[in-house]
């Protein structure tokens, strides 16, 4: 157990027995009355966020979750598979646990798996990754007026619009967090 003053952004915490992770949190210390800490908490098992307010006596549950790197292997109807790249043993995640964060992802790609209490509960994907165009519509000359677009699939599958002056293979970065295209990649 610890307390308030424990919160801190990624800290991991157990409320109804599903782990939540701080994204964001504020102390406020008032003139009168006890000290408080106003936190925004994403469910790391559903995905859903809630804002919590823990007191200064109120105890809080800290937990610890194990982050381990998995390489990802394939999808079958009901989950995505990956492997323990340090044991080979294969783990799996619910498709509709992951599949708005596995969109970015290839197969083969590593990414960060969280575990809580020896189960996989969701993945972290990195911030940008860069991916191959495969197939996009051709530029129009003179199309230029404001910040034109077009849209473009990507090796995985996805698609996303990007600039007018991206062509077929390609490789671009993508934010991950918005699903916007970012630059191109020099790889």
């Amino acid at each position: 157990m610890g307390s308030y003053n424990d919160i801190a952004k990624s800290v991991v915490v157990r409320i109804k027995n599903d782990p939540h992770v701080v994204v964001f949190f504020q102390p406020v210390k008032p003139g009168k009355g006890v000290a408080f800490v106003r936190t925004r908490l994403k469910n790391l098992v559903s995905g859903s966020v809630i804002e919590q307010t823990f007191k200064a006596n109120d105890p809080v549950d800290i937990v610890s979750v194990e982050r381990q790197t998995l390489q990802y292997l394939y999808t079958t109807d009901t989950e995505f598979v990956f492997m323990r790249t340090d044991t080979y043993e294969q783990v799996s995640l619910a498709r509709d646990t992951a599949a708005e964060s596995m969109q970015w992802i290839k197969e083969g790609q590593e990414v960060i798996g969280v575990f809580f209490e020896e189960r996989l509960i969701t993945i972290d994907v990195p911030k940008k990754v860069v991916l191959t165009v495969t197939d996009t519509e051709m530029a129009v000359r003179g199309d230029t007026s404001g910040a034109p677009m077009k849209d473009a699939a990507l090796e995985n599958g996805t698609h996303i619009n990007v600039p007018l002056f991206v062509e077929q293979g390609d490789k671009i970065a993508i934010n991950t967090e918005t699903g916007a295209y970012s630059e191109r990649a020099n790889e």
